[in-house]
């Protein structure tokens, strides 16, 4: 796979949440496909297929078509799914800002998928915030887990809306908290410490690391939603993916006790309360009543917007 290179701040490439992803890289390059998409992403390539096709098909009105770009692409994987999927994609730019990751793991990840996503998903080391493509001339985006890293989201969905047609749409899987997350628990997230034990595992530097200094925010819906505003998006569509059974119901209800109970009686601090309609949900789920607007069943928790860029 031949890799396009664009601009990326010294600043960016020197922090440490793209020096340690380099270090990941390096460590698991050798591995088997499923090993490095689990390490990356917590799923095989059977897996990652299953998940990501359950959600294009909660949009059957979606086709996706045409270019494509994957912001904060990783290994690809949502990529070349989505290549395997519509044939009518002629290509995605996959944009990573990590070199190794793009160098090292990408190429082999997006080949297990199919020789034809290979010759689809284009390769990028660049920058979401620095897209070097032409004004009105990318179809669709997607991307899966990468949006919440970005240091300035309302900014970075600008460029996005710069490159992306009038009409054309964002498909964003990623973490957004119920409106009523307090400040100081987003400042108690962020501070945490990786372990020694989670850092040799994933290959990083054994020097302390918070989840702030490896490139995570905390984003509440509300903020999604005006900062696509403000970028010209329309969002059409919201969706909560939730795992199902009773102990992620239980985990619903230990997750709605107020954060300074649960801190400091060690309850989970660093997760946040389910989102409005949730307990419930999971509640009707047991007695096979799952139809609802928002919430849909899936093998991960995530958030799923649709946002349309405006003529």
């Amino acid at each position: 796979m031949n890799i396009t290179e664009w601009p990326i701040p010294k600043s960016l490439l020197d922090s440490p949440e793209v020096t340690n992803r380099n270090l990941l890289a390096s460590k698991w390059c050798s591995s088997s496909i499923d090993e490095i998409l689990n390490q990356y992403i917590k799923m095989t390539a059977h897996e990652a297929e299953s998940f990501y096709i359950n959600i294009f098909n909660q949009f059957p009105e979606l086709k996706l078509k045409g270019v494509g770009i994957e912001l904060g692409a990783g290994v690809a994987a949502l990529s070349a799914v989505a290549a395997k999927v519509y044939p009518s994609i002629d290509c995605i730019y996959a944009v990573e800002l990590v070199p190794d990751v793009v160098r090292l793991l990408q190429s082999r990840t997006v080949e297990g998928f199919g020789t034809h996503c290979n010759s689809v998903v284009k390769p990028v080391i660049g920058s979401f915030d620095q897209i070097s493509l032409p004004d009105n001339s990318v179809d669709f985006c997607i991307e899966f887990a990468s949006l919440h890293h970005s240091h300035n989201l309302e900014k970075t969905l600008k460029e996005l809306s710069r490159v992306i047609k009038p009409g054309g749409f964002v498909v964003a899987i990623d973490r957004a908290h119920h409106n009523s997350l307090t400040d100081s628990q987003i400042e108690y997230m962020l501070n945490v410490e990786y372990s020694d034990a989670w850092k040799k595992e994933n290959g990083y530097s054994p020097a302390p690391l918070s989840r702030r200094q490896n490139g995570e925010h905390e984003y509440r819906v509300k903020k999604w939603e005006s900062d696509f505003a403000s970028a010209g998006f329309k969002v059409e569509k919201r969706i909560e993916l939730r795992k199902p059974g009773f102990k992620m119901f239980l985990r619903s209800v230990v997750l709605a006790l107020p954060f300074m109970l649960r801190k400091k009686l060690n309850l989970l601090p660093s997760r946040v309360r389910p989102q409005s309609g949730e307990i419930m949900w999971r509640l009707l789920s047991f007695f096979g009543i799952r139809h609802s607007p928002i919430f849909t069943e899936s093998a991960h928790d995530y958030t799923v917007f649709l946002a349309r860029k405006q003529s």
